[in-house]
């Protein structure tokens, strides 16, 4: 039996998203232990919005048609958008509109708390807006300007060109959103960004080409005219407000450079007070960020002070050599600092809270041996990293470990209930933490798939419990595969795979492809399956006492007629669609044209519904 995925734009558009005065929303979970936030952003202004409940502390676990969630009611104004966020363990998902009334969610799905997936109608789009930075597209990040909206060319591609823009030789970040709304869709998701690089700077037409069926954003930059060559008047370091006097400021003139006899440029300041850590910089030109800039793009220099003081700084830029260095003379020594307390900062799901260095319930404690020790027990913890360092005195200037932006990381193999200690030790400037498994997360079937070439990684995907028609199945949803891509199954130190070398330990899998599905599974040797197309694929398994059997959903097929959303079946919701092609409010798509008379009208839509009557 083969399920359908159409490889189309409708694939990318099924999202939540309506208008809504009150929802309810019901969440489907394996891990209570999640935050909600409202998000609405016409009446709470910038994120985070407002924090709704923790399921620990309000959601309602409720059943609905013979299934278990934690439902949340939310009220809302009128003529706003109601947007919430799923998070957990500082992972979260983007925003996600509802639609007035019932809203019905899985989260997280295959353990990834930055996902979710849900079973509420999709809208369509009306609009794909190319966003990004002001000198791309002539505001910043604005979702609104329909100056940016792309046009549908005849290959079903989606295109903006933008011209005679001015450039500078450096990265210029974009995206594409749909329906001039954040919350709808966008592409690359989440913060992630696209990034132009301009070689040298001009003037440029950009071409941004949108293929809905393969989610892929391009930019591409046309030099029309190369610019003239910019004078530079001043150089000026910004940085860190203790090492500057303010943050970041590139118009502050008196952090200009002063050119020297030997043709380098310097600037001293005095009498700074310091403390032992990093303190970033760089050096801007014109005192404009656009025109230059080293080191180039978000990397900032590092200024390490390795005890309290105050200093004189100087700072040194060659332009031959494009080299800046920032020297610091110690003056006078700071007082010795006291320290009180040393408390563990980190990740929530670590230590309870995230980077607080006030709570002092992580504090640790002296031993014996001179170390310090702080343990956290019935921690439930995922298969991820955690960051983590330590501070003193409860308060992020006094010092900490591992020094300036770094931190440490505790990794977890499998997720479980642990006990995590810490240890601390001053004489080696050294901070572990142990975690010791106490209770193990109980055994998933996973879904284990790579490249069968040297030095491909391999990655796994956990079978969840299915719902609707894969009701009582287990489901690794929407996985990626490249071409040629191998899988098997595993349960625990089991291994179900395809045709066993002999002599070696392997359990078959039974499956339920048809025949003309490029899949291998019999080759001489082969210990696993291979998908010979790429694209995005569900696998649903079935496990009684026969064994495992293996349903493999996502092969493109050609368009079922009458079929316009692209869900492999026709009902009242194609109905809907086809009104809006008949109204002119869609585009005319050939699987509306029922009667084949290269016209879509009230006839087609008498023909669809009798199909959906069984006529």
């Amino acid at each position: 039996m083969k399920k359908i995925t159409l490889f189309m734009s409708l694939l990318v558009l099924m999202i939540t998203g309506l208008k809504a005065n009150a929802a309810d929303v019901y969440v489907e979970t394996t891990d209570p232990t999640f935050n909600v936030y409202t998000w609405e952003p016409e009446s709470f202004g910038g994120w985070p919005g407002n924090t709704l409940t923790s399921t620990e502390v309000g959601g309602t676990l409720t059943t609905v048609n013979g299934k278990e969630y934690y439902k949340f009611t939310l009220e809302t104004t009128p003529g706003t958008t109601r947007k919430i966020i799923f998070n957990k363990d500082g992972k979260q998902t983007s925003d996600i509109p509802l639609i007035e009334g019932d809203n019905f969610f899985t989260y997280p799905v295959n353990n990834d708390y930055g996902k979710y997936e849900t079973t509420n109608p999709p809208i369509p789009i009306t609009a794909f807006t190319i966003v990004g930075e002001e000198g791309l597209l002539g505001n910043a990040w604005d979702v609104a300007d329909t100056e940016n909206d792309m046009t549908l060319q005849e290959d079903g591609t989606f295109k903006l060109v933008k011209e005679n823009l001015e450039l500078q030789a450096k990265g210029y970040q974009y995206k594409v959103t749909a329906n001039h709304d954040w919350g709808v869709w966008e592409l690359p998701n989440g913060q992630a960004n696209n990034t132009l690089t301009i070689e040298e700077a001009g003037k440029y037409n950009v071409t941004f080409t949108l293929d809905t069926a393969l989610l892929k954003l391009d930019a591409v930059a046309e030099l029309i005219e190369e610019a003239e060559p910019v004078v530079i008047t001043a150089f000026t370091i910004v940085g860190e407000e203790g090492l500057l006097g303010n943050a970041w400021d590139v118009a502050d003139t008196d952090n200009d450079m002063t050119l020297q006899e030997d043709g380098t440029f310097k600037l001293v300041k005095e009498n700074l007070e310091l403390q032992a850590k990093g303190y970033q910089y760089k050096v801007t030109a014109n005192h404009d960020w656009g025109v230059w800039e080293l080191p180039n793009g978000q990397a900032n220099n590092t200024l390490t002070i390795e005890e309290a003081g105050k200093y004189n700084v100087t700072f040194t830029l060659d332009t031959a050599l494009l080299k800046l260095d920032a020297v610091a003379e110690l003056i006078e020594e700071a007082e010795p600092v006291v320290i009180t307390a040393f408390t563990i900062v980190g990740e929530e799901g670590l230590l309870g809270n995230a980077w607080d260095v006030a709570d002092t319930e992580n504090d640790m404690t002296l031993q014996e041996d001179g170390t310090f020790k702080l343990v956290k027990e019935n921690l439930e913890l995922q298969a991820k990293g955690y960051q983590y360092k330590v501070t003193a005195n409860h308060d992020w200037g006094v010092w900490e470990l591992p020094n300036g932006q770094a931190n440490n990381t505790l990794t977890i193999e499998e997720a479980g209930k642990y006990n995590v200690t810490f240890t601390l030790d001053t004489a080696l400037l050294k901070l572990d933490a142990v975690a010791e498994l106490i209770e193990e997360e109980p055994t998933h079937y996973v879904l284990h798939y790579g490249l069968n070439e040297e030095g491909a990684e391999w990655k796994d995907a956990t079978f969840v419990a299915g719902d609707g028609e894969n009701e009582g199945k287990l489901v690794a949803a929407n996985v990626e595969f490249a071409e040629n891509t191998e899988f098997g199954i595993k349960y625990g130190d089991i291994w179900y795979a395809g045709k066993p070398n002999e002599g070696e330990d392997y359990y078959l899998i039974h499956s339920e492809w048809c025949v003309d599905v490029p899949v291998t599974a019999n080759t001489d040797g082969l210990k696993n399956f291979r998908i010979n197309e790429a694209g995005t694929y569900t696998f649903v398994l079935s496990v009684d006492e026969e064994g495992l059997t293996l349903t493999v959903n996502g092969f493109s097929q050609s368009p079922v007629n009458g079929d316009l959303n692209g869900d492999g079946t026709v009902d009242i919701s194609d109905v809907n669609a086809l009104i809006n092609i008949i109204l002119g409010k869609a585009e005319f798509d050939p699987r509306g044209d029922l009667n084949n008379d290269s016209e879509i009208d009230i006839t087609d839509a008498n023909i669809l519904i009798n199909i959906i009557l069984g006529y």
